[in-house]
């Protein structure tokens, strides 16, 4: 698998991570928002279900949409939808406006996750497995810690923080497409996807 094989797997997993890392990292917030909007454990629970909601309908669609427009700019497009519907989240007046936040946040990440599978298996010719294989790590890289994340963030920087912190992934996502250097805030999973794809 050549460097730019490798570069092009990696922004791609990097991207992937965007929605199952917002998915649920909020949910140890769900009691601060219960506070801050005064509603019952019924009402704040669709900070959650409006998101995995949303992504079911959006990923299918989306997929669509990548067939039609161009799995790049749809992967792309994904990264600037994720980014503002981060930034607008914490500004949000009411509780429905953070709800309507959640779901255009869900619809941005998961166009990065309908086209990432695409993306790899049709500019990725060597090693397909394996390659995959290291997307599906990327999936679920964060299963174990986001919500220790969201409860570091939320407890530490207040109830924002854990919405905000979306933008610099975001951010850092756009900035690993093939071309592009690496910073050095993600050379570490670089050299571990590098490190998995060696071996395969």
């Amino acid at each position: 698998m050549d460097v730019r094989s490798r570069k092009l797997l990696i922004a791609v997993g990097l991207g992937i991570l965007l929605n199952p890392l917002n998915s649920s990292m909020i949910a140890v917030a769900i009691a601060r928002l219960q506070q801050e909007y005064r509603l019952d454990f019924t009402e704040v629970s669709w900070i959650i279900f409006s998101f995995y909601i949303a992504s079911a309908i959006a990923q299918p669609v989306m997929g669509k949409a990548s067939d039609m427009f161009g799995r790049k700019k749809i992967f792309l497009a994904g990264l600037v939808v994720s980014f503002f519907s981060s930034l607008l989240a914490p500004l949000s007046p009411s509780f429905g406006w953070l709800i309507a936040a959640r779901v255009v946040q869900s619809i941005g990440t998961s166009m990065m996750i309908a086209v990432g599978m695409a993306i790899v298996r049709i500019h990725v010719t060597e090693k397909q497995a394996t390659a995959l294989s290291v997307l599906s790590v990327f999936f679920v890289g964060r299963l174990g810690d986001r919500p220790f994340c969201g409860r570091r963030a939320a407890g530490a920087m207040g109830l924002a923080s854990a919405f905000l912190s979306s933008i610099f992934r975001s951010w850092r996502r756009a900035s690993c497409w093939p071309g592009v250097r690496f910073p050095t805030t993600v050379r570490g999973r670089q050299a571990t996807a590098s490190r998995l794809l060696e071996n395969g």
